[in-house]
C-alpha cells in the first residue's frame, strides 16, 4: 500500500488528480480519487497503480455529472 500511496502522490504532483484517499465505509474501507482526464487516460493511470497491478485493488472509472470547481 506504500507504493500505491506513493503512486497517487505522484499523480497529484503531476496535476492528474486533485484528491485521493481512503473512504471510511462501514462495509469496508476503500479508496477514491478525483482525477482529471479522459476515461481512457484515467483507466490507464489506474491500471498502472502498483496495488492494481499486484491484484490487491481493483478500480472503477465513473464520470462526473457536473463541472467541478477547485477552490
Amino acid at each position: 500500500m506504500a507504493a500505491h500511496s506513493a503512486y497517487w502522490r505522484g499523480q497529484l504532483a503531476e496535476g492528474h488528480t486533485t484528491f485521493f484517499g481512503p473512504v471510511g465505509d462501514p462495509a469496508g474501507v476503500w479508496g477514491m480519487a478525483l482525477v482529471r482526464g479522459s476515461a481512457a487516460e484515467v483507466a490507464e493511470w489506474c491500471r498502472a497503480d502498483p496495488a492494481v497491478r499486484s491484484g490487491v485493488c481493483t478500480f472503477d472509472v465513473l464520470p462526473g455529472l457536473a463541472p467541478v470547481t477547485i477552490l
